[in-house]
């Protein structure tokens, strides 16, 4: 029917949009991972210490943000809840590693090195999760399509057999009453 397409092109939104908000997080993810990159090369090259600090923050700030967009989008999708709570986990891990990072990186630049290592695993598992996250929203959005679809050629062979049914009701009423009317004619004319 009409209302169960509409509904099925409401969760294809949706779920377009679930997609949308999932790899804008990879890539701010992404970006906080390169950011961190970027502070550990500030710091080996003796920049400004306080904008070093001020980036480093950026990114701790960055990450709680993408942490409470996650619980939101966990919230809103029953479907992918576990998902959602494994991405959840991987981004607390990260963000652990980050903030050592962080906190090495002005007092033993070797030690921050080194950290950064581990914090380039964890953003590997994370990055991973939030990749299959957006993998699963795709298919299931394929899936969605395809349902829409199939209804829509239900509907019009549903209508193109309803119109053939009353074409051919027509038809035959048509000869019928022709019949009826013909023959009193017929035999009217005829005496």
């Amino acid at each position: 029917s009409l209302m169960g397409q509409r509904g099925l092109l409401a969760e294809i939104f949706d779920g377009f949009q679930q997609n949308q908000k999932n790899t804008e997080i990879i890539r701010r993810a992404s970006d906080v991972h390169l950011n961190l990159y970027k502070g550990l090369s500030w710091v080996s090259s003796e920049y400004d210490a306080k904008k070093i600090e001020a980036l480093f923050q950026q990114q701790v700030d960055e990450l709680k943000a993408i942490s409470s967009e996650l619980q939101q989008l966990a919230s809103v999708d029953s479907n992918e809840k576990d998902s959602y709570a494994k991405a959840l986990a991987a981004l607390g891990q990260y963000q652990e590693w980050a903030i050592q990072v962080q906190e090495m990186a002005g007092a033993d630049y070797a030690t921050a090195t080194m950290f950064m290592g581990s914090a380039e695993d964890a953003f590997g598992r994370l990055n991973a999760l939030l990749q299959e996250l957006m993998r699963k929203g795709e298919a299931l959005n394929v899936n969605k399509k395809n349902e829409s679809f199939t209804a829509i050629r239900l509907l019009i062979l549903g209508s193109a057999g309803a119109l053939l049914l009353a074409v051919v009701a027509a038809s035959i009423t048509s000869c019928f009453l022709s019949r009826s009317i013909s023959k009193p004619l017929a035999g009217a004319v005829s005496r």
